[in-house]
């Protein structure tokens, strides 16, 4: 199914997929959901294959473009966040590999949402134990990017959820 705002990375000869948002039309104004599973894309085979869906969760959220894939634990970790309103937060989550199951984790960031002027990676890096969060909004009007870093210990600590 044709979606967008989905967070994806690559690990070896695969590319996951989580969530998104879109239309079984591909036509994103013609009955748009939003998605909740992590599919698995075989770069050799050119195949999909569904790993599991997720609980709907109680209020609609989408994801960030960038996963961090820690193959060793067998998760993942990206941001999710409520589409629906500018001011919103993203929250960081780690989820399972294997089984839809995922917690929160970190403290949230602020986060103005702007549909495709807007925009949140995270990335990582093993060596320093850090990561980090790019997050970017684009006013036409002024013509400018505003993008702000962010700093996160990595692995994150579900310990320090905020709200």
């Amino acid at each position: 199914m044709p979606r967008y705002l989905a967070g994806g990375a690559r690990a070896g000869d695969s590319i996951y997929i989580l969530g998104g948002y879109g239309s079984r039309s591909g036509d994103q104004m013609l009955s748009p959901q939003y998605l909740y599973d992590l599919m698995l894309y075989d770069i050799k085979k050119h195949t999909f294959k569904k790993v599991y869906g997720l609980a709907n969760p109680d209020s609609s959220v989408i994801f960030g473009g960038a996963m961090v894939i820690d193959s060793a634990n067998q998760c993942y970790y990206i941001f999710a966040f409520p589409n629906e309103r500018f001011n919103s937060k993203l929250q960081l989550i780690r989820g399972s590999l294997k089984k839809p199951s995922y917690e929160l984790v970190a403290d949230n960031i602020p986060y103005s949402f702007q549909d495709v002027r807007s925009g949140v990676e995270l990335f990582c890096c093993p060596k320093s134990n850090r990561g980090g969060a790019g997050k970017h909004l684009f006013n036409a009007d002024e013509g400018q990017t505003d993008m702000q870093i962010y700093s996160i210990a990595f692995p994150p600590d579900n310990e320090m959820t905020g709200t």
